[in-house]
Order: structure tokens, then sequence, then C-alpha cells
């Protein structure tokens, strides 16, 4: 199954910095863990700076949810989080990410 994973400033979140600018070094570590056990489908930050989605295939809900508990961005309250089951309707080549704006 998919599950899309929704986050979005938590209380440690640094006001008035960028995604980029925020303590996300060991989420990054934890989401390429992650990716290397083939769970992660396609992740990345919002352009905007609301924070972040990723796409996970795991085979259940509580699967998904342990991996997010575990997740230092939720873990240590840089982000908040939800996961929602995710059915992809519509699947087009996406954009390289070079060219994407504000990437």
């Amino acid at each position: 199954m998919l599950f899309a994973f929704f986050y979005t400033p938590g209380p440690n979140w640094l006001p008035g910095k960028s995604v980029n600018e925020q303590p996300l070094q060991h989420h990054v570590g934890y989401m390429l863990q992650q990716h290397a056990q083939g769970k992660v489908a396609i992740a990345g930050p919002l352009v905007d700076n609301a924070g972040g989605l990723n796409v996970f295939r795991t085979e259940t809900l509580e699967e998904a949810q342990a991996i997010m508990a575990h997740d230092p961005a939720i873990t240590q309250g840089v982000c908040v989080g939800e996961i929602h089951p995710w059915f992809p309707l519509i699947i087009a080549d996406l954009p390289d990410a070079n060219n994407v704006p504000g990437a």
C-alpha cells in the first residue's frame, strides 16, 4: 500500500527560516535509510516552506505509523505529521528536480 506523509512545522521549527535551514539532517539520513529499504516512493520538501511530503510503500498502516513515529523530524519536534492511505489515480512524468521553481 501507499501512504502519504504530510509534514508541517512543529514546535521546534525555526521561525523565519526556510525548510532548507531547518535542523533536518537526521531526518534526511533516516529517509535515505528508508529509501535504501525500498519504502520511500517519493519524498521532498514543499518549496513554499510549509513542510514536506513523502509517499511510502509499506504493507500496513501500522508499519507506516511506526516509520513516522521514529522519524527524527517528528521525535525532535521540528515537524508534526499525519499519514493518509493514498491511491495514485493519475501518474505523469515528474519534472526534473533541477527545473522545479524554488528547488
